[in-house]
C-alpha cells in the first residue's frame, strides 16, 4: 500500500510539473537568465541613438531581475520584442508590472502586437483595450521622437523620480488574434533633448497571459477536423494560378485525413504553413510522410522554415539536412515555375501514376532554430505546361517532431529519494514511475 501511495504521489508531482510547464509558455519573469541576457526567444534592437533592452536586478518588481530598457537623451527607438504566444481565446488578456520615468510628453513606452506573424500595429490600433495601467499621455510632435503623436506611457508611473513604483498593467488582446500566434514588442522612444531625471527608463516584469496556450503542437496528422478545413493556426496561400491546399480523405497515410496541394497546368505556388513549433534541442528532427506525383523536373514541392518570426528559407539552406527521403530533383528554369532551379520532390515518391505510394522524409532541423519557435512551409510549384499523368499533386501526413516543447528533448531523469526511471515531463504526455525501497 505504501509503494503505491508513494507511486500515486510521485506521478502527481511530476504531472503537475508537465501541466506547469506548458503555463511557464504564457509567462515571463525574468529571472531564468543571468542579466544582463535575454530569455530564449526575447530580442532587443534599436533605431537611432537608442540602446538596447537587456535583464536587469535594480529594483524588479520581484526579485532577481526585470526587463529595462534605457531612456536617452537623443533621437532614438529602444525595441524589445517577445517570445512567440499562441492565443486560444477570444477573450485573452495579457498582465505586466511596468514601472517608468520618461520625460513628459517628451519620451514614452508603448506595446506593439504582430498577429499571425503579421505587421507590429499599436496594442489599440490592433484592436486591444487596456483594463488597467494604461498609456498616461501623448507624445510631442516636435524634438524628433520617433513615436511622434502616440499615445503612450510618459512621466512618472508612481513613487518619485529617485525611486519610482510599479504599477499593474492590464491588456484585453484583440479579438482577432484568437487562434494565432502572436509577437508583443514594447517600445522606448526618446526625443532630441533631455532625459527625465533621476531613475529614468522603463521597465517591465512579472509577465502573466490568460487564454494563452501552449506555442505549439508537436505532431499533426490533419484528424482533428472535417475535411477540407485546416488544422487551428495551419494556412495556405497561393500565387498565380495555385489552388490552396486542403484537408482530402483521399489516400491519407493514416485514415481519416492527409493534407494535400494540388498541381495545375498554369503557373502558380500553393503553400501550406504550418503552426508554430518550439525547439528546445539542437538536433531536433522533423518527420512526416510524403506521397507525390508531379510533372518531373517540371514542377515540384519545396520544404521552408522560419525561425523566430525570420523570412522563410529552404530548408537546407536554412541549416538543415535529411536524413531519409529528401528531395529527388531539381526544377527546370524554364516554363515559368515560380521556384526554377530549386532542389525539390519532383517526379513519383513511389507506386505509379495512377496510385502514387508514400515515402518517410525525416530532417535534421537547423542547430540555430533551438530555443526558438519555428514554422514551416510546403510549397508545391507548378509551370505553364502538363501536370504529372494519373493521380497527381503532393499529399504529407503524419507529422512528428524531437527535441520540440513535446518532443523527445524533454525527457529527464528524477533524481531524489528512492525514485528512479526516465519520466517525459512535458504537458499531456504519460509519465512512468519506477520506484524501489521498502515500506515501513
Amino acid at each position: 500500500m505504501r509503494k503505491i501511495y508513494f507511486s500515486f504521489i510521485a506521478a502527481l508531482f511530476l504531472l503537475l510539473a508537465a501541466s506547469n510547464r506548458v503555463s511557464a509558455q504564457c509567462a515571463q519573469n525574468f529571472d531564468g537568465v543571468a542579466a544582463p541576457a535575454l530569455p530564449t526567444g526575447w530580442t532587443t534592437d534599436v533605431t537611432g541613438a537608442g540602446i538596447g533592452w537587456i535583464t536587469s536586478t535594480v529594483t524588479p518588481s520581484n526579485a532577481p531581475n526585470d526587463g529595462f530598457g534605457p531612456e536617452t537623451a537623443s533621437v532614438g527607438v529602444t525595441n524589445f520584442t517577445s517570445e512567440l504566444f499562441t492565443i486560444t481565446s477570444p477573450a485573452a488578456t495579457m498582465t505586466f508590472r511596468n514601472m517608468f520615468n520618461l520625460e513628459n510628453t517628451f519620451d514614452g513606452m508603448v506595446l506593439e502586437i504582430s498577429i499571425g506573424g503579421g505587421p507590429y500595429q499599436d496594442i489599440l490600433a490592433a484592436g486591444g483595450t487596456f483594463i488597467t495601467g494604461g498609456y498616461t499621455g501623448t507624445l510631442s510632435v516636435n524634438f524628433m521622437n520617433p513615436l511622434p503623436g502616440r499615445q503612450a506611457w510618459t512621466s512618472l508611473s508612481g513613487g518619485t523620480t529617485a525611486a519610482p513604483t510599479y504599477i499593474t498593467t492590464t491588456v484585453s488582446l484583440p479579438a482577432a488574434a484568437n487562434g494565432q500566434s502572436v509577437r508583443f514588442k514594447w517600445r522606448v522612444g526618446s526625443d532630441a533633448t533631455l532625459a527625465a531625471t533621476g531613475a529614468n527608463g522603463a521597465r517591465i516584469d512579472d509577465i502573466t497571459m490568460t487564454g494563452c496556450g501552449a506555442v505549439a503542437a508537436c505532431a499533426e496528422n490533419f484528424d482533428g477536423v472535417a475535411a477540407p478545413a485546416l488544422p487551428l493556426n495551419w494556412t495556405t496561400d497561393v500565387t498565380g494560378i495555385g489552388i490552396a491546399w486542403v484537408t482530402s480523405t483521399v489516400t491519407p497515410d493514416n485514415a481519416p485525413n492527409d493534407a494535400f496541394g494540388p498541381e495545375t497546368t498554369n503557373v502558380g505556388v500553393t503553400n501550406l504553413t504550418s503552426a508554430a513549433y518550439a525547439i528546445v534541442s539542437p538536433a531536433a528532427t522533423m518527420t512526416f510522410r510524403n506521397m507525390f506525383n508531379l510533372e518531373n523536373t517540371f514542377d515540384g514541392m519545396v520544404l521552408e522554415i522560419s525561425i523566430g518570426g525570420g523570412p522563410y528559407q529552404d530548408i537546407l539552406a536554412a541549416g538543415g539536412t535529411f536524413i531519409t527521403g529528401g528531395y529527388t530533383g531539381t526544377l527546370s528554369v524554364n516554363f515559368m515555375n515560380p521556384l526554377p532551379g530549386r532542389q525539390a520532390w519532383t517526379g513519383l515518391s513511389g507506386g505509379t501514376t495512377a496510385a502514387p505510394s508514400y515515402l518517410t522524409t525525416t530532417i535534421t532541423l537547423p542547430a540555430i532554430a533551438n530555443g526558438q519557435n519555428v514554422q514551416f512551409k510546403w510549397r508545391v510549384g507548378s509551370d505553364a505546361s502538363l501536370a504529372a499523368a494519373g493521380a497527381n499533386g503532393a499529399r504529407i501526413d503524419n507529422i512528428t517532431t524531437t527535441g520540440t516543447s513535446c518532443g523527445g528533448a524533454c525527457a529527464g531523469t528524477p533524481s531524489s529519494g528512492a525514485i528512479t526511471g526516465p519520466a517525459t515531463a512535458c504537458g499531456g504526455n504519460p509519465v512512468a514511475l519506477g520506484l524501489t525501497g521498502n515500506s515501513s
